[in-house]
């Protein structure tokens, strides 16, 4: 990975104190890698940037219809939450439907990405349990998939399982790979990811704001979860989340997804262009400025919209409250 490049300057008074390299991918309506900070890009894990394809066994078993489920669930069931309460009541309401509990939930456990949350939960002396999860959306989906085929819920973590055969199958048809060569690894919530190049991830998001452009088996399915991301931007993450601070931005505009480790993808309605970026480092705190970055190469007036110029530059503060430097794009595309 050494041919990363600079993205962002850490800044602490007129110095540059720290760097952020990574990539930039960028697509156009296709899907073809038209720009970027390089022309070919090393193989990453997804994460959680491609839920939306794990989402696809689930919404091709014909599940909106057969569970009577709106845009809403869909969007937590590609979500990433931060498990405020409104998150975990969509969970509970697609387990009850499906007539499942949290217990059939194999996503793990760990502290709400949600800091209210958490410290809601010390202050009543209780422990997270499963739905508080920020893949248990995601997981009630793929559950769900697994009853409407009759595949066993018990092992649906394990690789070799149908329902994560079918997911690489979607996988390597939408991007065009054969996810059986590539190399994967178990997520954070148990389930196989796999590592492909950075193009391919914007050439999701470029068919996720041009679904008219996919396959025709995949258009129902991108047309609803392109819809499900614009109406529901708070239920994808979160308060003072990535995604949820982007989508709400600019409402209508943007349909984000970021994953594990600093990896994002982001697909523009009406420019109907896409892009991904990856963070060498795994950081999240160059994120919001290089997307705003990103943004404005691709011709948006970031400094003159408020809501997208306040993305750019990432103030640090001291501990008295002081403003002594910032996080800010300096990146420059091949084209």
């Amino acid at each position: 990975m050494s041919n990363a490049k600079v993205l962002t300057t850490v800044s602490r008074g007129k110095e540059d104190e720290s760097y952020h390299r990574g990539w930039i991918a960028v697509c156009d309506n296709k899907g073809n890698l038209v720009n970027g900070t390089h022309n070919d890009f090393p193989d990453f894990f997804s994460r959680s940037s491609i839920k939306m394809i794990q989402a696809l066994p689930f919404l091709l078993s014909g599940g909106m219809e057969t569970f009577n489920f709106g845009l809403s669930e869909l969007a937590v069931i590609c979500s990433s939450h931060s498990g405020e309460q409104k998150h975990r009541e969509v969970v509970k309401r697609i387990l009850d439907e499906i007539k499942l509990s949290e217990s059939d939930l194999l996503c793990g456990i760990h502290t709400p990405y949600s800091n209210k949350v958490a410290n809601d939960l010390i202050r009543e002396n209780k422990e997270p349990t499963p739905i508080y999860c920020n893949c248990s959306g995601k997981h009630s989906g793929l559950l769900a998939a697994c009853l409407l085929n009759g595949w066993d819920i018990k092992t649906y973590l394990d690789y070799n399982h149908p329902l994560q055969k079918e997911i690489r199958n979607h996988l390597g048809k939408i991007i065009g790979l054969d996810i059986d060569l590539c190399k994967w690894g178990i997520d954070g919530c148990g389930i196989p990811t796999y590592a492909f190049s950075l193009d391919k991830l914007a050439k999701i998001f470029s068919l996720l704001v041009n679904y008219e452009n996919i396959a025709p088996e995949y258009y129902d399915s991108f047309k609803n979860i392109h819809k499900a991301f614009l109406a529901y931007p708070n239920l994808v993450a979160g308060e003072n989340r990535i995604d949820t601070v982007v989508m709400q931005s600019l409402e209508g505009r943007f349909i984000s997804k970021i994953g594990g480790e600093a990896i994002f993808g982001l697909g523009l309605v009406n420019e109907k262009t896409s892009f991904a970026i990856k963070i060498e480092d795994g950081s999240n705190r160059p994120m919001l400025p290089t997307i705003a970055g990103v943004l404005e190469k691709l011709g948006i007036d970031v400094e003159n919209i408020p809501e997208l110029k306040k993305l750019k530059y990432n103030k640090i503060y001291n501990n008295n409250g002081l403003e002594v430097g910032e996080v800010k794009p300096v990146f420059d595309f091949m084209f």
